[in-house]
């Protein structure tokens, strides 16, 4: 659970569907599909939120993003995709005449490849993401950047059961850990394997 700054007013979790501001946000999205074997779209999400307002220990929050994609199959079996979404999120009363306690952009982007072999998948991924702080860094920093591969070999037994090996390496950066007496810069692999049975 994501944790807000610690205050006399503000609670130590963050309830992210509660409603407390009583504005209405609004989404608006176009697709396009191009013979089945490309799709590409675009979305923009504003909540409208009030980052001012404080309920039931809970600040609103102000969020927008774009997000755009686009989808291809290039040959039979090969599926690419690829995502990217840029935005802000602001949170908190104003100090300093202009500056919020949270007001960070954010960007992330993912390319997926994936080729299905008879009843086999080998997909390959890279994600890459970064948060930008616009305030208050010596107090609360919410700088991070980061990147990971992903590579998973799937195998289809029947329509209802299927064994995946993954592999996964994370590199982040984030200057924060050093406060809890972590290394800013992190990289972790992970590899498992899963059976998942559908019915």
């Amino acid at each position: 659970m994501a944790r807000t700054p610690i205050s006399s007013t503000s609670s130590h979790f963050v309830h992210p569907i509660n409603e407390i501001d009583g504005k209405p946000g609004y989404y608006a999205s176009l697709d396009w599909d191009y013979a089945g074997q490309f799709k590409a779209g675009a979305f923009y999400y504003d909540n409208r939120g009030d980052p001012e307002v404080i309920k039931r220990k809970q600040y609103g929050w102000d969020t927008r993003f774009w997000n755009v994609y686009a989808e291809a199959e290039p040959w039979g079996g090969m599926t690419v995709i690829s995502q990217y979404m840029t935005g802000n999120t602001k949170m908190g009363r104003q100090r300093a005449g202009w500056q919020y306690p949270v007001d960070v952009d954010f960007e992330a982007v993912f390319v997926l490849a994936s080729q299905q072999f008879d009843r086999n998948r080998l997909s390959v991924r890279y994600d890459w993401f970064a948060t930008d702080d616009n305030t208050f860094v010596v107090e609360d920093n919410n700088n991070e950047w980061g990147h990971a591969w992903t590579v998973a070999l799937s195998r289809e037994f029947r329509k209802s059961d299927q064994l995946i090996l993954e592999y996964l390496k994370l590199d982040s950066w984030r200057p924060a850990r050093k406060q809890i007496g972590y290394a800013a810069d992190q990289e972790q692999s992970i590899i498992q394997i899963s059976y998942r049975l559908r019915f």
